[in-house]
């Protein structure tokens, strides 16, 4: 929040930009200890075998979210920051929805006085994370590369790779939901040095996968301009946006090898 202002700017903000996009992410930094804190009881609830509460709060939280836009939005006059302020509130529920289901169906509790700081638990943390780590920071980066170049083209090119970002990253969210339920599988037999079917898994999820996005390429490279007016019809914006998301196409085939080795590792 002390560097609110320079991170929005680093981000790829413009100058007409910038004011909208302060007033977002500053609802979205308060929310940000809760929606880290979700990731992980998500992750935690789903090794444990029990994935109906990790879906419930992801499910219960995008719901919730979707309802409460259009209110802060509109009803509130809030602009984006309504949407910032709706989407911190949604993840806020997610986390209580996961965090009570911590202490049903005997999942491991959580509890503030087993908490210690351990350079043992960090390392551990931080090199078993670090291939995530790899994959979604540079995915950032990229990301805010993007707009940054966007930016020399106006706002127009910033809604437009926006668009196809967010398009992007729900193509994404299916590889990276199978490659989740791949994880327990990959770590129970693992456990139970089953080293085989690890590998026929491992190739069955990678099959799998290639063989859907593939359709989605077909599906978003003839249908991009309708797609991007989904979100924005406004011709410069569809025009950047199809011409972003038809090259973004050739990527699709490779990102489930990428994300399936990252869940396996």
């Amino acid at each position: 929040m002390i560097f609110l202002d320079e991170i929005v700017v680093l981000l790829g903000s413009t100058d007409t930009i910038f004011p909208e996009a302060k007033s977002y992410a500053k609802f979205i930094l308060l929310g940000a200890p809760f929606m880290t804190a979700q990731f992980v009881l998500n992750s935690q609830l789903r090794f444990q075998g029990n994935a109906f509460y990790s879906m419930l709060g992801v499910v219960s939280g995008g719901l919730i979210n979707i309802v409460l836009d259009p209110i802060f939005i509109f009803y509130f006059d809030m602009g984006v920051a309504g949407a910032g302020l709706a989407t911190s509130l949604s993840q806020f529920i997610s986390f209580c929805i996961m965090y009570i289901g911590t202490v049903k169906s005997g999942n491991i509790r959580i509890n503030i006085k087993h908490f210690t700081f351990s350079t043992v638990y960090f390392r551990e943390l931080f090199f078993r994370g670090f291939p995530s780590l790899c994959r979604q920071g540079f995915t950032s980066i990229a990301a805010i590369l993007l707009n940054v170049s966007a930016g020399a083209f106006g706002d127009a090119a910033i809604a437009g790779m926006s668009v196809v970002t967010r398009i992007v990253f729900f193509v994404n969210a299916v590889v990276i939901g199978f490659g989740q339920g791949f994880q327990p599988v990959c770590t129970f037999n693992y456990g139970a040095k089953e080293y085989r079917r690890i590998y026929d898994g491992f190739v069955f999820s990678v099959k799998t996968t290639t063989i859907i996005m593939f359709i989605f390429t077909l599906i978003c490279y003839t249908n991009s301009a309708f797609l991007i007016s989904l979100f924005r019809d406004e011709s410069i914006v569809v025009e950047v946006g199809t011409r972003a998301l038809r090259l973004q196409c050739i990527s699709f085939p490779l990102m489930e090898f990428s994300i399936i080795t990252d869940m396996i590792l």
